[in-house]
């Protein structure tokens, strides 16, 4: 089992991340290709795809996925599809027609006068394409081939960096990044739907239970949809309240912190997905605890250097990779730091309850955290511009955290606070605090580099001095990575 969760976090991996090192390439030219106001218009477009593909969805591809996870028989599977379809297709065609009727209005009366009056189209485009890419992704997730989710995004990465840094460079506007988008993300779906469609057709002599009905798949979808609706209530929400009460401009810079930290959720979003599907079949509390810990483990180790950076020499990396204009964001990236280090711990726990039965103790959660962070939204982005929407957020989301984490067994939780690995880890996570504490007290002026030297460099070796990880774990995960 040990091999088939490191193979599946890899794929999920590679699958992310692929596609987030060409938005890292095509975010940073864009950046500096765009005026911040046209890129903050980019930016709002996105949320509202964002959300358009979370309604348009309605939670029903991931839970195909769950049911799908549950057994290995080739016509349970397809029973599984078939239901599944049935219920995306007609509910894709009535939001479809509800969209139309509803987006002019909804947009003037949210934004007043905007150029987003004119992007009805793109970004309806935008939204259906996203919605058959997730379809891939989360069948391919409860299939245990991610890997074919992960070749689609390798196409499509390509795409999206040739496509869009050329609209951006020989038009630069937001409207032309935004057709070059649609174009790049439909290229590669045909290819991907054709391998996926193959595996259904394999016969695979399995004891399977027995298939849910339509409405159960339905029912199971709703809290999973409601969770991703709730969860753009951080984040993407954020983006909308900006431009309703501020600009574009704000919007921009705001992105530009959503933008690097939830791409750098990569990690631990794989070691999740990695988890999930077979731990959903674990019965052994004692197997069940080591495989969470091992998971809290690794994120926390790839977590805390990235907080560090965030919160101690933020400003300064904002300016290397997207440019000076984008210095004023340096309190927003502080400050979502915070947010980054929670949202890398539930993205261990989030997928692990999903596949489990849980989702509703997540929904609930995420709801609470996503109306708490909008009221907030309302009331602070007024008074403290954009740094109200991260204060919003950073409340919102502790409120989410502590509501998903304190439905988390409680035998885990207590053993988490005992284990050894994680006490070892954060010993060596003070041991670089005070590090970095003294460098920027004697010698300020350098400390920028000197902080990046220590996290590379230094925190590593003190991984290894004080046994966090031995030699042995290295080698490991080496021959994992060349697999």
């Amino acid at each position: 089992m040990n091999n088939l969760i490191a193979n599946t976090s890899i794929a999920s991996f590679l699958q992310r991340g692929f596609l987030n090192f060409s938005s890292l390439i095509v975010t940073v030219v864009l950046s500096r290709l765009l005026t911040v106001s046209e890129f903050g218009l980019f930016s709002l477009v996105n949320a509202i795809v964002f959300f358009l593909v979370i309604v348009f969805s309605g939670g029903i591809q991931a839970s195909m996925a769950r049911f799908i996870a549950l057994a290995d028989d080739g016509q349970y599977r397809r029973v599984i599809l078939h239901k599944g379809l049935s219920l995306l297709l007609p509910w894709v065609f009535l939001c479809t027609g509800l969209y139309y009727l509803l987006y002019a209005p909804m947009i003037k009366a949210i934004f007043n006068e905007s150029p987003l009056s004119g992007l009805s189209l793109v970004i309806y485009g935008i939204a259906l394409i996203e919605v058959i890419r997730l379809f891939v992704e989360k069948v391919s997730h409860g299939l245990g081939r991610l890997g074919i989710a992960a070749e689609q995004s390798a196409y499509t990465s390509i795409l999206l960096i040739v496509f869009l840094i050329s609209a951006a460079w020989f038009i630069s506007t937001a409207e032309s990044v935004l057709w070059a988008k649609v174009v790049a993300l439909a290229l590669p779906i045909p290819f991907a739907l054709s391998k996926l469609m193959s595996i259904f057709r394999d016969s695979i002599s399995a004891d399977a239970p027995k298939a849910p009905e339509t409405h159960e798949i339905a029912r199971y979808g709703l809290p999973l949809s409601l969770i991703s609706l709730a969860g753009f209530g951080f984040l993407q929400a954020d983006l909308i309240f900006l431009g309703r009460y501020l600009d574009t401009v704000s919007v921009g810079l705001y992105s530009i912190c959503v933008f690097t930290y939830v791409r750098l959720l990569l990690v631990p979003r794989a070691l999740g997905n990695g988890l999930a599907p077979y731990m959903a079949r674990i019965k052994s509390d004692k197997d069940w605890f080591s495989y969470f810990e091992k998971g809290i483990f690794y994120t926390l180790t790839f977590s805390v250097p990235v907080v560090m950076v965030g919160f101690f020499v933020g400003a300064d990396v904002l300016v290397f990779v997207f440019g000076e204009k984008y210095r004023e964001a340096a309190d927003v990236f502080r400050l979502l730091s915070i947010y980054f280090l929670l949202s890398s711990l539930l993205a261990v726990v989030n997928p692990i309850l999903d596949f489990s039965g849980q989702a509703g103790i997540r929904a609930i959660g995420v709801g609470l955290g996503c109306a708490i962070n909008i009221v907030l939204d309302i009331l602070l982005i007024p008074i403290y511009g954009i740094d109200g929407a991260a204060y919003a957020t950073i409340i919102g989301y502790l409120f989410f955290f502590i509501v998903v984490m304190s439905n988390v067994r409680k035998c885990a939780l207590i053993n988490l606070v005992k284990s050894r690995p994680i006490l070892r880890l954060l010993f060596v996570v003070l041991i670089l605090l005070l590090l970095i504490l003294i460098v920027g007290f004697i010698i300020p002026s350098y400390s920028t580099i000197i902080i990046l030297s220590i996290l590379l460099f230094v925190y590593p070796v003190l991984l290894l001095i004080f046994k966090v990880y031995t030699s042995d774990d290295v080698t490991v995960l080496l021959n994992k990575l060349k697999r």
